[in-house]
């Protein structure tokens, strides 16, 4: 593909080349789209007849974030990958059943039958997911080969994907903001290795991921209090302690 991952990007497709289910706890702006539409093309062009299925919150999420990602990466790899690239978020391959498609998350009954000796499932913004759909996609996991990316930002600490992420079947990844590379140098810990902050101080180099994570977008979440659920779920990539509904402690 020609593209330039960062070391969480890499462990992500790394955990998917080595692990049946891998569970994604993202903070913001850290290229997770990007990284499930990398795993996407990966998956299909190189098992042959496979059958890659996507969704994510809304179907206008699946049109506008993972597959405008898919297409941008389809277009400019640096090795042609084949198929036929549709309008709507469908790739087709050079024969019937070899092909990626994105799915409605409102018709769970969509995502089943769609098997194949090699399959990929990916569950992009998986927090807000239905549960009848997670429920679907385990019709899926019987193929011979067959992989399930879950990934989002953690902003409940209940649900399927919450329980994905704690439950033992899944292999957990953890991305958090302050190891961002765009991050690098700037932020300030204390002697317990804690986060305090982020420096002021300017650092002599390029951006290296334009319109990822920043420091200005990690000093403003601090207004939420660093020991916030905002500020956990968002900039560390971790579970609220609490949901937003709770009454009592």
């Amino acid at each position: 593909l020609g593209v330039d991952l960062w070391s969480k990007q890499v462990a992500v497709l790394e955990a998917l080349r080595d692990h049946e289910r891998v569970c994604v706890a993202s903070c913001h702006s850290a290229g997770k789209s990007f990284v499930a539409a990398c795993a996407v093309l990966w998956f299909l062009g190189c098992h042959y007849g496979a059958r890659v299925v996507t969704t994510a919150l809304s179907m206008p999420q699946v049109k506008g974030a993972l597959w405008t990602q898919i297409r941008k990466l389809y277009h400019g790899a640096r090795y042609p990958i084949g198929g036929e690239m549709m309008e709507s978020p469908h790739l087709y391959m050079d024969r019937e059943g070899w092909e990626a498609e994105g799915l409605s998350p409102d018709k769970p009954e969509s995502i089943q039958g769609r098997h194949s000796d090699h399959v990929l499932i990916v569950f992009d913004e998986a927090q807000g997911i239905r549960r009848q759909m997670w429920e679907a996609a385990e019709s899926l996991m019987t193929s011979a080969h067959v992989r399930w990316l879950a990934i989002a930002n953690p902003l409940y600490p209940d649900g399927p994907f919450h329980q994905a992420f704690h439950s033992g079947r899944w292999h957990p990844i953890k991305i958090s903001a302050l190891e961002h590379p765009n991050l690098e140098g700037r932020v300030i810990l204390d002697q317990k290795g804690e986060f305090v902050s982020i420096t002021d101080v300017p650092v002599d180099r390029p951006v290296r991921f334009p319109g990822a994570v920043s420091a200005a977008s990690v000093r403003d979440s601090m207004r939420h209090g660093i020991n916030s659920a905002w500020f956990r779920s968002r900039v560390l990539g971790e579970f609220p302690l609490e949901s937003e509904d709770t009454l009592v402690t």
